[in-house]
């Protein structure tokens, strides 16, 4: 973990010294602010949004859509756009006003639509009313752009809109035009930068070659300075053989190494130059630890942090599981009153529905006793079929009688 933080650390820091050597200029055109629209002429239309220049999209087919953005490179008084990708639009002139269309191969047209902040985008400009009357803001040299119907071209929310008026953190747009000479400058720039790099690394290389050189001049004196003391110490030794016993002992190779240290002055540079060395590398040790320090701390809070949010997670868990159960004893309670309710209904229907059979069955019962019978003058009831013939009081089936119908089962 500590390795991979160290290595996120210098990645950032060397992306943040190289990013702008990394922009290859020569893929961009450079565009230039206007303060008056002229007929026939191609524009950007950009907008600052979080501090960065965006500028108005492009659709390739017909839609009705807000528009996205493209952010742009800002550089000094200019845009750059790359030059793959071409989002200019080209304002034809109508009198007082102006139609917007693309420069794709379809040149599509751009309008507003009626109660909606969307742009209407059509190939055909009879299908929609494509014009716009362009005005300068003075103030910061916007551009309010506002179609024939009313609504006005803002960057707001991410996306080009058609608004009918401002709202708070809406933005009128600029006008960008392509500059030529700019653009030229901006590839000849880059051949310059290119150059004095390739020059760079060039005295770069002949400066570590002069360093290789040096080096290899310095170990070769070494080697003979500690040739030479060996010389030395080994004629000292013979010269301390040929000594009688009785002859004191002097410390001579301590003497001749201190003169042989304190002569060469290879030595004593090359001396100063390992303290310095060791200086170095004591310092970039001590700046590691402070770092290493610093990063054990920090995951330290942040062990101690997720620590917390894990708690935190858990006891939602189980708060959640209890919930549940609760929610599981509601549903039981809820099915066993649908239950009850049901078997209830079902119920009460079969006694409805059994008492109306025998209500019917009374009826009919009672009709049939009817026909049979006689009328309250105690003559006999006559009975007739369908086609008003009389038939016998035996009969079965579908009769008429008392100017009533009667179904006679058999």
């Amino acid at each position: 973990m500590k390795k991979i933080i160290a290595f996120i650390i210098v990645a950032v820091i060397t992306c943040n010294i190289f990013a702008d050597d990394d922009i290859d200029y020569s893929k961009y055109n450079a565009y230039r602010r206007v303060t008056k629209v002229e007929d026939g002429h191609k524009y950007l239309i950009v907008a600052y949004w979080d501090g960065k220049p965006r500028s108005m999209d492009v659709f390739e087919t017909d839609t009705v859509h807000t528009i996205s953005p493209r952010t742009l490179v800002e550089y000094g008084e200019y845009m750059l756009k790359k030059k793959d990708r071409n989002i200019e639009f080209l304002f034809n002139a109508n009198g007082s006003y102006f139609t917007i269309q693309d420069c794709t191969e379809a040149q599509r047209y751009y309008c507003s639509i009626e109660n909606k902040e969307s742009f209407v985008v059509r190939q055909d400009p009879d299908e929609v009313s494509p014009y716009w009357k362009i005005t300068e803001n003075t103030e910061d040299s916007t551009f309010v752009i506002q179609h024939e119907e009313g609504r006005i071209i803002f960057l707001k929310d991410y996306a080009f809109k058609c608004l009918k008026e401002q709202k708070e953190g809406s933005k009128y747009p600029y006008l960008y035009e392509y500059d030529e000479a700019a653009t030229a400058e901006l590839t000849d720039d880059r051949t310059k930068q290119d150059s004095v790099k390739q020059d760079s690394i060039k005295q770069d290389s002949i400066k570590q070659d002069s360093i290789k050189q040096d080096s290899i001049k310095q170990d070769s004196i070494k080697q003979d300075s500690i040739k030479q003391d060996s010389i030395k110490q080994d004629s000292i030794i013979q010269k301390q053989d040929t000594l009688s016993v009785d002859t004191p002992v002097i410390d001579i190779p301590s003497v001749i190494i201190d003169d042989t240290l304190a002569n060469d002055s290879a030595a004593r540079a090359e001396l100063i130059k390992l303290d310095s060395i060791t200086k170095y590398v004591k310092y970039n040790i001590d700046s590691l630890n402070r770092l290493r320090s610093k990063i054990n701390a920090r995951l330290r809070v942040e062990e101690e942090y997720l620590d917390s949010l894990l708690r935190t997670i858990t006891a939602r868990i189980d708060s959640l599981n209890g919930e549940n159960e609760k929610l599981d004893s509601l549903k039981m309670i809820f099915e066993e009153m649908h239950n009850d309710a049901v078997n209830s209904y079902l119920i009460n229907i079969d006694s409805i529905s059994k008492q109306r059979l025998e209500e019917k069955r009374q009826e009919a019962l009672t009709d049939v006793d009817e026909v049979e019978g006689a009328d309250k003058n105690g003559l006999q009831v006559k009975r007739y079929n369908i086609m008003g013939q009389e038939v016998p009081k035996d009969s079965k089936g579908l009769v008429i009688s008392r100017k009533r119908k009667y179904f006679i089962p058999e």
